[in-house]
């Protein structure tokens, strides 16, 4: 398809770009890796040849392509998921600088969004580590999104712009059947607006299910006109619906998670707009999902992030930095070791009396959940 013409490939170890460049020069390819850890003399020759065509393929790190002066490049392909929307932005517009039409392909596996929470883990415990969960589950939610590329990258940079038609995958992608999820789009937005726009997704979710959450009850949402107005959809399909109202720009994350209302959403609540989503991502059932749960480090993620959503709706809600509530370290025990009481709670790394009665209750209502 690209025979000949310029491109970039991007990949995230610099052993995968050697790897991939070996592979492509076996194929008869011009390519070459680039990464950090390569002498300077080797890189700014593979820099060179790359500008002046001499060099097809340069295999990268993102330590390429800052103030690159190649206007000629045809294609840029990641070959793993990029931390951030801005980052995979901005290496994308590294192509076709000339105008002349170029093209983008992102391919990516569940074990990548494992490894970038890896490197998120690592970092020290700061406001800087939730904005970086934040802003790699935006660029989660980009690439499963089923509307158009262009449309979802311009909602997230606060622009609105009609779908490409005819440009990206999801757009030229064959029919499937799609249902009208506007009335429960609806209810999703009125309940974030109830709560005042100060909860995540997973509170409003149980708000719309009729949980009897004790944080939940505390704060009287059981008394609000859309407590327990979502029995027509289960848990899971509700946090779809959410995910599809962020991915149409409908609704931002502001600090903690907290889920807030765009103009659009307004729009949406009013009647000014109908929302579609395709049929089989709601008809995907509990006991399929639970087979995606991954492990490692002997410590069930899914349930470690569920626990990490839960700590965040109570700092927020108390003022506090979510470290404040519980470590990272006392989440992933608690989720290796799943405590049913307070006994076997109180044997959870940094978990004492005061600690628990505090914030005990809680978690182990969501830990008996499962």
């Amino acid at each position: 398809l690209h025979t000949d013409e310029s491109g970039i490939i991007y990949t995230l170890s610099r052993k995968s770009t050697e790897n991939i460049a070996s592979f492509l020069q076996g194929k008869g390819i011009e390519a070459k890796a680039y990464h950090a850890g390569l002498p300077t003399e080797e890189k700014n020759k593979t820099y060179a040849d790359f500008v002046a065509d001499r060099v097809q393929i340069v295999v990268a790190t993102i330590a390429f392509g800052m103030g690159i002066d190649k206007s000629n490049i045809r294609f840029v392909v990641h070959m793993t998921l990029p931390k951030t929307i801005e980052n995979f932005y901005q290496e994308i517009g590294r192509a076709g600088r000339d105008g002349v039409e170029s093209e983008t392909l992102l391919l990516y596996s569940a074990a990548d969004i494992v490894q970038q929470k890896m490197f998120i883990e690592d970092l020290p415990e700061t406001p800087y580590k939730e904005h970086a969960f934040n802003k790699l589950d935006a660029m989660v939610r980009f690439a499963n999104s089923e509307n158009c590329r262009h449309q979802t990258v311009a909602a997230y940079f606060d622009d609105r712009i009609e779908s490409c038609g005819t440009k990206c995958d999801n757009c030229t992608a064959p029919a499937s059947e799609k249902i009208d999820i506007t009335t429960a789009a609806r209810m999703m937005l009125s309940a974030i607006l109830r709560t005042e726009q100060n909860f995540g997704l997973h509170y409003i979710v149980d708000v719309l299910k009729g949980s009897k959450e004790q944080r939940l009850l505390q704060n009287g949402h059981d008394s609000l006109s859309v407590y327990g107005i979502g029995d027509e959809y289960t848990k899971n399909q509700w946090l779809t619906i959410g995910d599809k109202l962020l991915e149409l720009g409908a609704v931002a994350i502001g600090e903690f998670k907290v889920y807030k209302l765009t103009e659009f959403g307004v729009e949406v609540i009013k009647g000014a707009h109908t929302i579609d989503l395709k049929k089989e991502r709601l008809t995907v059932q509990k006991a399929e999902a639970k087979k995606k749960v991954t492990y490692f480090d002997d410590y069930d993620v899914e349930m470690y992030d569920k626990l990490r959503t839960l700590r965040t709706q109570i700092a927020s809600e108390k003022g506090i930095p979510p470290y404040i509530v519980f470590s990272d370290k006392t989440l992933k025990d608690l989720s290796s070791k799943v405590p049913q009481n307070k006994e076997e709670m109180l044997e959870v790394h940094g978990i004492g009396d005061v600690k628990f009665e505090r914030y005990g209750e809680a978690f182990l209502e969501l830990l008996n959940e499962q």
